[in-house]
């Protein structure tokens, strides 16, 4: 190391730079990291069938969006519906 450059390597300076480094707080014990996960049975995956890909995706989108529409009793279609008992 060159001589130069020992004053910024000085027993000191190492100390409050490894301090710096260190002082973030754990939330909780690192000995119970990985606890649920281990604890949830193994499940295999199911066989899925191929996404559709391409021109035939835009296809089924298109399909499904305008020509299967099925108007439900009380308009538009939407993703998640919830029971109407749920609205406040």
């Amino acid at each position: 190391m060159p001589s130069d450059l020992s004053h910024l390597c000085s027993g000191h300076t190492l100390f409050f730079n490894l301090s710096a480094i260190n002082s973030g707080k754990v939330h909780g014990s690192l000995a119970r990291a990985g606890k649920v996960k281990s604890q949830t049975p193994k499940v295999a995956k199911q066989e899925k069938k191929k996404k559709l890909t391409g021109r035939a995706k835009k296809r089924d989108t298109y399909k499904r969006r305008f020509v299967n529409v099925t108007n439900a009793p009380g308009g538009k279609r939407r993703m998640n519906v919830n029971p109407e008992s749920s609205k406040n």
